[in-house]
């Protein structure tokens, strides 16, 4: 087996990036080591390589090359070419993809069956099929199926837990009508995987789980049963037929991943994947000397995860495990609240990744496993989707029931000191660090408003209001208050500074018929606040929204120069539902001693830009963060009442700066002071009490109400 110090030496060679950012999420894509990238420049480097459709000696080079790799995957899955083929594919799920069309080609209504711990790819065949059904491993062992056209699929390995299921699968009253697909990509990633013990007739693996690199994948079938519905393909591309015409005439390929793989395959990723088993087999053997590995470090994390206490004796860690399966290095778990109650995976994703940890939460593509295990009904699923709630999304938590998970998984990147550092994290987020002052919580606060700010554009700066200028307020935020966003052209979608971050660098500026932006000292342009008819628009849906998008070239010109992304300057359309681009409430308000105490902890500097402030107020007999004993706030002289809904918690847009780098220091800061039941708090948000409609202006006296 490998040792300690062989392992530690790996580490240091291969996975050195992984000491400032642990890498948790290897079921997703496992790090690779360095040296398949050093080896494979070098083999690119023997060119060169021509595309294996012509003839010349640089097409022969990548064919032979092509051929060998070939040989390679089958005998890294233990099964010989006399039987078996490879077909090169995108990854695993267009594996599935080819194999679902091909299988439709030929028996348009067949019967499909795939196991309810299956990945999401598995799961979009039935779209295909002319009936589907959903079984159960754990419970229906062997299946029955009929004499008619079927095609049953499985999992090797569940990548919502690593739940391990035989690659062998027994059926009732199958005939020859009845094909087994079995998806591996998640079983061959930390397993060794021998097809000659299977009875599945096609496996989509993706090599990229195994490796880390090429991005690629493939189809591995058996000749004979490939051969009883490949001739049905309809559709064929480049290098997959020998002759047509343009009246209908076509002969196709007679061998079968010839006839599969339409259009030129990925030539230099093959070289690196023929790289990647390579050194794969140098740095550790076998799989089996994987295996081990893997399964060591799982059984430490559990044991870690599992001591997790509150000092009631309750667990801080609920596994999403059962009985007594085998499982392979993946580990799917909620958090608990000192009473019980089960956190959302939300706020603990935001609060490692400052931390420098990446895992994935959410449903992980495997609806299955949640339901299973989260208690989530196909009702229930459907109408958190109604609700607006999406797989990885804030809606963590829905009626007191989690809609996700947190999950960990382990490759040859990873070590003990890793997990030790994740479960100080779990313990770390699992203890509150606020605690709400009672400071003159008995009386009302007097202070008076410093600094008005207007974020027209979501995501984008903000502008500060000049004193003396009285500004106008409603029941649902300052006038112009998001009422902008900017649209990716690409994707329809509303863009947000974390995912852009050279947002913060588009600057506005307002008065009451136009918005001008500018970005440094570069020439600005200008957009009309209340008149359409003065741009070219057009109307975009994106999110359940309506967007007036302006097309205007100038426009898009400089969004383009300013964001480096094809985006759309765009007004939401409001409805009596949405009104603006506000996430919480109409306001966010913060004092100024609370301010000034977080930028002392962060070592000086100004930071009132990154906290997107509407409000921010002084007064003499305000001490910091008392603005959270607030449940209301009075302006008298403008004879308006807000309420106080909640305090403000805070995201990873803070640790944008204003040049748009990221300072991860201000969110870690944060969650040592001002973190309660996993959620980290600044500033407090407020509505208006009624729609009463109003101004206000920089200096206007307030009253803080507890």
């Amino acid at each position: 087996m490998l040792s300690g110090c062989v392992i530690s030496e790996i580490h240091q060679q291969e996975y050195a990036n992984n000491e400032s950012e642990i890498y948790l999420d290897n079921a997703g894509m496992p790090m690779f080591a360095k040296s398949v990238l050093a080896e494979s420049m070098q083999m690119m480097m023997l060119g060169p390589w021509g595309n294996p459709h012509s003839q010349s000696l640089a097409s022969q080079r990548s064919q032979a090359m092509i051929d060998k790799t070939r040989l390679d995957v089958l005998n890294w899955f233990g099964v010989k070419a006399e039987h078996f083929g490879v077909c090169f594919t995108l990854n695993s799920t267009h594996a599935v993809k080819l194999l679902s069309e091909v299988f439709s080609d030929k028996f348009p209504e067949f019967k499909y069956f795939y196991e309810r711990n299956s990945h999401t790819s598995l799961i979009g065949v039935r779209e295909h099929s002319g009936e589907s059904q959903v079984f159960d491993l754990d419970i229906e062992t062997p299946l029955a199926v009929s004499d008619a056209p079927t095609l049953v699929s499985w999992s090797g390995q569940s990548n919502f837990n690593g739940q391990k299921f035989p690659t062998n699968l027994p059926l009732r009253n199958s005939g020859d009508a009845c094909f087994r697909l079995l998806d591996a990509s998640s079983l061959a990633g930390s397993n060794t995987v021998n097809l000659s013990e299977s009875n599945a007739d096609f496996i989509a693996v993706s090599f990229y789980k195994i490796f880390g690199c090429p991005d690629m994948g493939a189809l591995i079938y058996k000749k004979d049963r490939m051969a009883q519905i490949a001739r049905s393909k309809r559709y064929f591309g480049g290098g997959t037929v020998d002759a047509l015409n343009l009246d209908g005439f076509v002969k196709r390929k007679e061998d079968l991943t010839l006839l599969l793989e339409d259009g030129t395959i990925p030539v230099h990723s093959i070289i690196q994947l023929q790289c990647a088993m390579n050194v794969h087999h140098r740095l550790f053997g076998s799989m089996n000397q994987v295996s081990w590995y893997l399964k060591t470090l799982t059984e430490y994390a559990v044991n870690r995860l599992t001591s997790l206490k509150y000092s009631n004796r309750r667990p801080q860690v609920i596994l999403y495990r059962s009985g007594l399966n085998e499982y392979g290095p993946i580990l799917s778990f909620s958090l608990l609240s000192e009473s019980g109650r089960v956190l959302g995976y939300y706020d603990f994703d935001k609060f490692v990744s400052a931390r420098g940890i990446a895992l994935r939460t959410g449903t992980l593509c495997n609806i299955g496993g949640v339901s299973k295990f989260l208690n989530q009904s196909n009702e229930q699923i459907v109408k958190n989707s109604n609700l607006g709630h999406k797989c990885g999304d804030s809606m963590d938590v829905i009626n007191g029931n989690a809609t996700g998970v947190v999950r960990i998984s382990f490759g040859m990147c990873n070590s003990f000191q890793h997990i030790d550092f994740l479960t100080e994290c779990i313990s770390d987020f699992l203890s509150d660090s606020l605690a709400i002052e009672a400071t003159l919580a008995h009386e009302k606060v007097p202070c008076t408003i410093e600094q008005i700010t207007i974020y027209p554009i979501k995501s984008c700066p903000g502008f500060d209001v000049p004193r003396h200028t009285a500004w106008n307020v409603t029941s649902t935020g300052l006038e112009f208050d998001r009422q902008f966003c900017l649209i990716n052209l690409m994707t329809n979608t509303v863009m947000q500074l974390k995912s852009f971050p050279k947002m913060v660098k588009l600057l506005p500026i307002l008065d009451r018929e136009n918005m001008v932006l500018r970005f440094k000292n570069d020439p600005t342009i200008q957009v009309s606040l209340h008149d359409d008819r003065k741009h070219s628009t057009k109307k975009i849906e994106s999110g359940g929204k309506a967007y007036e998008c302006i097309m205007d070239k100038a426009i898009l010109d400089f969004l383009y120069d300013t964001v480096k992304t094809e985006c759309c300057l765009a007004r939401l359309v409001p409805t009596k539902v949405n009104t603006s681009l506000q996430n919480k409430s109409a306001f966010l308000f913060i004092s100024a001693p609370s301010l000034e105490e977080v930028e002392r902890t962060h070592g000086g500097g100004l930071l009132r830009s990154r906290f997107r402030a509407n409000f921010l107020v002084k007064g003499k007999m305000l001490s910091p963060f008392i603005e959270d004993t607030w449940s209301r706030i009075e302006i008298p002289e403008r004879r308006m009442d807000l309420t106080v809904t909640e305090k403000c918690g805070r995201c990873h847009m803070i640790t944008i700066d204003d040049s748009g780098g990221r300072d991860f220091g201000l969110f870690k800061e944060l969650s040592q002071t001002r973190k309660q039941q996993g959620k980290i708090y600044f500033g407090i948000n407020v509505d208006m009490a009624d729609s009463k409609a109003g101004t206000v202006l920089v200096g206007d006296e307030i009253l803080g109400v507890p």
